[in-house]
């Protein structure tokens, strides 16, 4: 999956129930980060990730900013998605 910020803010995009291998950043190869449930996309930039669907069940993927997850204090609204292992 390649992960793209469009933006300004660097987000966390934070994966449940699942590990990711972070294959590149900026199109640069990722040789030296272990697989992680939470990884960083820096503003303007692009994070490609590997994504080993090995368990069945809904699981949330989300940035770790409160302001990117709710709207006007409601939660959950705005980036935030489902993976659907059936």
């Amino acid at each position: 999956l390649r992960l793209s910020n469009s933006g300004r803010m660097r987000q966390a995009i934070h994966f449940h129930g699942y590990h990711v291998d972070i294959a590149a950043r900026g199109n640069v190869p990722n040789t030296i980060l272990p697989p992680k449930d939470t990884v960083e996309v820096k503003a303007g930039g692009t994070t490609d990730v590997i994504l080993n669907v090995n368990q069945l069940g809904s699981y949330p993927v989300h940035p770790h900013s409160l302001t990117a997850v709710t709207a006007n204090g409601l939660y959950p609204y705005g980036q935030l998605t489902l993976i659907e292992a059936l």
